[in-house]
């Protein structure tokens, strides 16, 4: 027996319907910032996990594999960012410049 020829619209979207939100969305909590401290030690713990991982013949450790065991994903990565910047603002502003 012949199937019906597809509708248009059947053709153009191959999914029955369309995926929505769950409503819990909405209801999750959002992910707590950490404070300057937290921040600050969870990049002192980075850098001491380098030398660690350096010292056992690592060339260049990975942040996506320090974030997957002590952080969120994309956690180190942003504070590590902010503190280049940082940087580069200190080099920039000179000491005396900022009395």
């Amino acid at each position: 027996m012949p199937r019906s020829p597809a509708s248009r619209l059947a053709r153009k979207n191959s999914r029955p319907c369309p995926i929505l939100p769950k409503r819990s969305a909405d209801a999750k909590t959002p992910i707590r910032e950490l404070t300057w401290n937290e921040k600050e030690a969870l990049l002192e713990k980075f850098d001491e996990w380098c030398k660690t991982m350096k010292a056992q013949g690592v060339k260049e450790p990975s942040v996506r594999l320090f974030e997957r065991q002590f952080a969120t994903r994309g956690q180190v990565s942003r504070l590590l960012k902010q503190r280049e910047k940082l940087k580069g603002l200190q080099v920039a502003m000179p000491e005396d410049a900022a009395d």
